[in-house]
């Protein structure tokens, strides 16, 4: 059925029709390389950016566990007045109107306690 049609075009037809074949597929080539090149430019910016992410995590995480341990060794012990003091203070500042939000249930977890 192809065959018989493109007989019985004349040759400024059939030399359209190649020209409009060698258009799309070279524009579909073209479309393929440069998806692919783009996509391979994602991943390894991806890949570097999840590498360096997670070096930065742990180095967080390190520094955060020695600066706990630093600040543990360095402060002493609170005395059980001081622990009350403290939660005292704390029930205080959970009480203020700008601050309800933000623990509602430790608010009311420290005002069983104080009862």
């Amino acid at each position: 059925m192809f065959y018989s049609r493109w007989n019985k075009l004349n040759p400024n037809q059939k030399r359209l029709w190649k020209v409009g074949g060698y258009v799309l597929g070279f524009g579909t080539i073209i479309k393929f390389g440069y998806f692919y090149i783009s996509r391979v430019m994602i991943i390894d910016s991806l890949e570097a950016r999840d590498k360096s992410a997670r070096k930065y995590l742990k180095e967080s995480k390190d520094f955060a566990r020695f600066a706990s341990e630093d600040r543990r060794r360095r402060t002493p012990e609170l005395t059980p007045d001081q622990r009350e003091q403290l939660q005292n203070y704390l029930l205080l500042i959970a009480q203020k109107p700008e601050n309800k939000d933000v623990y509602p249930h430790e608010m009311r977890d420290m005002m069983n306690k104080k009862k």
